[in-house]
């Protein structure tokens, strides 16, 4: 049996994760870790879809156009979970998940892990491409610059 809107409603509610239905019920809003999100069923229930809102905006005659979407190219290439994706026409970018569940419903430990790993790759690359939107210029990969480089060989006896 495919997943319900009210079998997602109560798995926000045992967890004790707040949440407000849209008025045409068409998905769930959820803050977690100030990022705002929206669930929703689609495909008769066999998809869940995540939606972080108000992710990022680009205008389509930006400045800025190909650097944005070099990077939105570069981040989906090294992401798996998660994908980006620009709408130049009214410049809303996204960042977005989904889950096939076909015939089977999320477990809590499932539900968690997907909205953690979207809300890690928010907090990873958010001020990226904001940064970039504005200014025209990567700061690169916040992640990536915290790690240390190897240790230097050590010399021959």
């Amino acid at each position: 049996m495919a997943m319900t809107m009210q079998d997602l409603r109560t798995l926000c509610d045992g967890l004790r994760v707040p949440s407000q239905l849209v008025p045409d019920g068409s998905a769930l809003l959820i803050n977690a870790d100030g990022v705002v999100i929206a669930l929703e069923l689609i495909d008769e229930g066999r998809v869940f879809d995540m939606n972080v809102l108000n992710f990022a905006k680009c205008p389509g005659d930006s400045p800025h156009r190909n650097a944005v979407a070099a990077l939105l190219c570069e981040l989906n290439s090294r992401t798996r979970c998660v994908r980006y994706a620009w709408i130049p026409a009214h410049g809303a970018i996204y960042l977005r998940s989904e889950v096939f569940l076909i015939e089977s419903k999320l477990s809590e430990a499932q539900f968690i892990e997907y909205v953690r790993g979207l809300v890690a790759w928010y907090h990873r690359s958010n001020a990226r491409v904001q940064k970039l939107v504005e200014t025209g210029t990567d700061p690169g990969d916040p992640v990536a610059q915290q790690q240390t480089a190897p240790a230097e060989p050590m010399n021959k006896l």
